[in-house]
C-alpha cells in the first residue's frame, strides 16, 4: 500500500506514518473539531477509518433533535445502503454504522458494540495487515476499544461531558472511567481536564487546541465614522452562553450590531430575540465561515464561568484570535493563559467598557503580536506533531515490553 507524501515546509516534522488509524468521532466534515483537525494533519501519511458515532444522550422532542435524527437517517439510508462506507480521500474511509441512541440500556450497548465492531472489522480486511491504532474523543466509545488487536489505543479528552446539561452524568462517568482504564495514551485539551483524568496512575498529556491561521485570518477592516460597529459570536448557542450578559451588551451598546452565528441548542433564547440589535444567523460550514465574518469588527466569548466552563478550552477562541480582530472573553481559566493576546472582561460593565474603548479608539489592538504567537505556537501542524510524537513513543515502549 502506498501512502501520500507531503513536503515538510513548516519546520521539524514528527508525524505518525504508514499506520492504520481507527478513529471514533462525530460526523466527519460536519463541523471540524479538535480530533478531526489533528487527523487531517496526519491523513496524508496514514490510512484512516473514521467511524461516525451518534450522540451520548437520548433524543428529546425538539426541533434540533428532529433535524439531527433526519440527518443521521439520511446518512444511513440515502444514497447508499445502511451501514455502508464512503471514501472521501485516498487515505480516508468514513464509516457510518447503524446505532441506537439509548446507551442507558445494556442491551442497546451490546447491539451497538456488535454493529460497530463488525462494520469496522469488515473495512479492516481490505487494509494494511498490521495492527491498527485506535483513537477516540467520546466516552461512549468505551465499548469499541480493544476489539481490533490494536497496537495502541488513544483517548483525547476534549470536555467534561459528565457536567453537560441533558447528558446522563453517572453513565458518562462510568463510561469514561472504563475508557481511561482501557486506553494506553490519554490527552486532555485543558489543564483542569488533565488533572481530573489522572485517576488510574496513568500519565495525561496536555494538548491544547490549535488553529489554521491562514483559514481564519481576515483582511484589514476599514471602518469609517458613522458606520455601525459589528460584534460577533459564532458557535453553538447553548447553556454555556451567558444570555443575560449578551442582552446587557446589546441594550448598553445600541450603536452596535451583535451577530450570533450557529445552531441554537438552548431551550429558550427569548431574552436575546427581544433585542433589536441582535441578529441570528444559521450555522455556517467551516469553509464558508471566513467570508461570513469578514465584516465583523470585534469577536466575543460570553460564556458563564462555572464548573463546566472551567474545564473547557474553547476551540473558537483561537479561531477568533486568528481573524486579526480584537477578541473579548469572560475570564475562563484557559482564556486567562492567553490574556496577552486578547481582552478579558471581568464583569458585564467591563465588557461594555472594552467594546466602547475599542470603538472610540482609546484602547488599541495590535494584531501582529497575536498572529505571530498563533503561527509560532498554536498551529494544528504543531499540535499534530506533539500528538504523533507521544503516540509513537508509547507504541515503541509497548513493543519493546512485548
Amino acid at each position: 500500500m502506498k501512502f501520500g507524501k507531503r513536503p515538510n515546509v513548516r519546520g521539524v516534522e514528527i508525524m505518525l506514518k504508514n499506520e492504520v488509524l481507527i478513529v471514533f468521532g462525530e460526523d466527519y466534515g460536519r463541523h471540524p473539531h479538535c480530533l478531526e483537525h489533528l487527523i487531517n494533519e496526519i491523513l496524508a501519511y496514514n490510512q484512516v477509518i473514521w467511524v461516525e458515532t451518534i450522540g451520548m444522550r437520548s433524543p428529546k422532542i425538539s426541533w434540533y433533535d428532529f433535524k439531527r435524527i433526519f440527518q443521521i437517517l439520511k446518512k444511513w439510508i440515502l444514497p447508499r445502503e445502511m451501514g455502508a462506507h464512503i471514501e472521501t480521500d485516498k487515505n480516508l474511509t468514513v464509516v457510518s454504522p447503524f446505532m441506537l441512541p439509548f446507551n442507558s440500556y445494556r442491551s442497546v450497548r451490546f447491539f451497538n458494540q456488535f454493529m460497530v465492531t463488525r462494520k469496522v472489522k469488515n473495512v479492516l480486511k481490505n487494509m494494511y495487515s498490521h495492527r491498527p491504532i485506535v483513537i477516540t474523543s467520546i466516552p461512549s466509545t468505551c465499548d469499541f476499544i480493544k476489539k481490533y488487536e490494536e497496537k495502541i489505543s488513544v483517548y483525547l479528552c476534549v470536555d467534561e461531558f459528565s457536567l453537560w446539561p441533558g447528558l446522563p452524568h453517572e453513565l458518562i462517568k462510568k463510561m469514561e472511567n472504563e475508557l481511561l482504564k482501557k486506553t494506553d495514551v490519554i490527552f486532555a485539551t485543558s489543564s483542569a481536564l488533565a488533572n481530573s483524568k489522572r485517576k488510574f496512575g496513568k500519565e495525561v498529556c496536555l494538548l491544547t487546541h490549535g488553529v489554521n491561521v491562514a483559514h481564519f485570518n481576515l483582511k484589514k477592516n476599514n471602518v469609517t465614522d458613522g458606520v455601525e460597529r459589528r460584534v460577533c459570536y459564532f458557535g453553538l448557542i447553548d447553556d454555556r452562553c451567558d444570555q443575560m450578559l449578551l442582552a446587557f451588551l446589546a441594550n448598553s451598546l445600541p450603536q452596535c450590531i451583535f451577530t450570533i452565528i450557529g445552531e441554537v441548542v438552548a431551550s429558550d433564547i427569548s431574552i436575546l430575540r427581544s433585542c433589536s440589535n441582535i441578529i441570528f444567523e444559521k450555522r455556517v460550514a467551516y469553509n464558508e465561515l471566513p467570508s461570513k465574518i469578514a465584516n465583523e469588527d470585534i469577536f466575543i466569548l460570553p460564556y458563564h464561568v462555572n464548573e463546566l466552563t472551567n474545564n473547557i478550552n474553547p476551540l473558537k477562541i483561537r479561531e477568533y484570535m486568528a481573524t486579526g480582530r480584537p477578541v473579548i472573553s469572560t475570564p475562563l481559566p484557559e482564556v486567562l493563559l492567553l490574556r496577552e493576546f486578547l481582552f478579558v472582561a471581568e464583569s458585564a460593565t467591563d465588557f461594555v467598557r472594552i467594546i466602547s474603548e475599542l470603538i472610540n479608539g482609546t484602547t488599541h489592538f495590535n494584531p501582529i503580536l497575536t498572529l505571530n504567537h498563533l503561527i509560532e505556537n498554536e498551529s494544528w501542524f504543531m499540535k499534530a506533531n506533539l500528538f504523533s510524537d507521544k503516540i509513537m513513543a508509547i507504541s515503541l515502549s509497548n513493543e519493546m515490553v512485548m
